[in-house]
Formats: C-alpha cells, sequence, structure tokens
C-alpha cells in the first residue's frame, strides 16, 4: 500500500493509524525530557504542531492503551522512557479567540475567561474518570471560577497534583 504525504496535518494519530508517511523523530523524546523547560522554535511550517501532537500521545496517561499501536514501529516504541503515559494534558488554541470589540473594553477579558474555562471544562471531562469526578463537581467548578481563569487553572493543577 503506497503512504500518503501528510501535507498540513498536524494529527499524530491520524497521521499513523491511516498510514502517512511520517519521518520518526521520537528518538528526540529522551533528549527532551533533560531539557528544563522545553522550548520549540522553528519557522513556520517546519513541524511543531505535529512534533507536539506526537508528545501529547506520548505522555498523555489515556493514551497508554494506544502505545504500541502508534509508537511500536518508531524509535521511542522499543526504547522508551519511565515518563510514557503518564502525565495529564491541557491542550489550549487561541488562534480563533477573538480579540478586540470597540464598544466593550472588557470584551477581550470576558472572552479569554470563557476561551480557558472551556478547555479546563473539556480537561476535567476528559479526566474525569483518573481524578473520580463527576459531572456535578465540574459544573460546580465552572461556577466557581467561572469569571478568574488563572484561579480556575491552578485549582485544575491542584487537582491533579
Amino acid at each position: 500500500m503506497q503512504k500518503l504525504i501528510p501535507y498540513g496535518l498536524a494529527n499524530f494519530r491520524d497521521i499513523i493509524e491511516e498510514n502517512y508517511y511520517y519521518v520518526d523523530k521520537t528518538h528526540y523524546i529522551p533528549l527532551l525530557e533533560q531539557v528544563k523547560p522545553p522550548v520549540f522554535l522553528r519557522p513556520r511550517r517546519f513541524g511543531k504542531s505535529l512534533f507536539t501532537e506526537m508528545l501529547r500521545w506520548y505522555y498523555d496517561i489515556k493514551a497508554a492503551p494506544l502505545f504500541d499501536s502508534l509508537f511500536g514501529k518508531l524509535y521511542i516504541g522499543k526504547n522508551p522512557t519511565p515518563l510514557k503515559n503518564s502525565f495529564y494534558f491541557l491542550g489550549m488554541d487561541f488562534s480563533g479567540m477573538s480579540d478586540y470589540s470597540e464598544s466593550d473594553k472588557g470584551f477581550i477579558h470576558r472572552n479569554f475567561n470563557l476561551t480557558i474555562m472551556g478547555y479546563i471544562a473539556n480537561f476535567l471531562s476528559n479526566y474525569s474518570e483518573q481524578l473520580e469526578i463527576d459531572e456535578t463537581f465540574i459544573d460546580n467548578f465552572k461556577k466557581e471560577y467561572r469569571e478568574n481563569a488563572g484561579e480556575a487553572l491552578k485549582g485544575a493543577v491542584q487537582l491533579v497534583s
């Protein structure tokens, strides 16, 4: 079967499962674990999103059952580090967030809080089983922190600590 070129795709799981051509960069994971904190500086269209998405699947606790199917043929699948599948993942994308309203000066602040709270609520729902929480807890969490994204983030971090 001929492999496809994943032009513009940054979904690691889809690339692996749908037999796209993938240049294995997983040998960088052990090196990356020695850098505190890592910073990814590369030009546009240089693979940062795909690389960080690959890291998400490698480190995410919930992705543990998929480890062999995603990484089994790659370097890191044969040489895993002790940190594989040992972290919670909270992803945030601000690219689509509106940033300005001429008539409403508090718009950015409210929009930022709503965006962060949406990501945190999704995080809590995604890991509700591991964190042993239910929808009532999540609803109360959203009510308690609805206007303060910074405190909500602190609360979520305390919950997983």
